[in-house]
């Protein structure tokens, strides 16, 4: 939905900036999973270790984009795209030795999230592309996929489909309605 956003909020003049907005888009993840990583260490006060890796992630910053920059916008977000890509293995490897878990038990901590984003981007691609048909207008096209987000993402925490969340999923959602009631 990277053209609709991009029209909406910016207008028809940044439609050329698609491209950077859909490879930042795909270093989120890796942004707030660092982040998480980054108030472990501190917490558990790794603080140099964790220096010395935002040190490697600033020259990984650097010198990726200024091999990217030969090719233009786009080259300097792929370098973003990877420098922010080595960050999140070096905090998660600092986090995994901090805790004394392994890569199997984080990828298995991942991987069911990563299917239901999975899952979710193919259905609103889908349904983008079949709404598209009817009209092209930028704010109805996001709402329409904001809702059905929205419903399936309801629809899944209130079945508790145990395959998309996992175990720490049925927890959350328990969390939250026990909250809200």
């Amino acid at each position: 939905m990277s053209n609709e956003i991009v029209l909406l909020f910016l207008g028809l003049n940044w439609i050329d900036i698609v491209p950077v907005f859909k490879i930042l888009a795909l270093g989120m993840l890796f942004r707030i999973s660092y982040k998480i990583s980054s108030s472990l260490s501190r917490a558990l006060g790794a603080v140099y270790k964790r220096a010395t890796r935002q040190f490697v992630y600033a020259i990984v910053v650097v010198v990726g984009s200024l091999i990217g920059y030969k090719w233009g916008i786009v080259g300097v977000a792929f370098a973003v795209l990877i420098a922010l890509f080595t960050n999140f293995i070096l905090m998660a490897h600092l986090c995994l030795k901090l805790t004394n878990l392994s890569w199997n038990s984080f990828i298995r901590a991942h991987l069911n999230g990563i299917l239901f984003s999975l899952f979710l981007g193919v259905l609103i691609k889908v349904s983008s592309e079949l709404l598209k048909m009817f009209t092209n207008v930028p704010i109805i096209l996001l709402l329409v996929t904001g809702i059905i987000f929205l419903l399936v993402n309801i629809l899944v925490f209130n079945l508790k489909i145990k395959f998309f969340i996992g175990e720490d999923g049925i927890w959350l959602r328990n969390t939250i309605f026990k909250k809200l009631n």
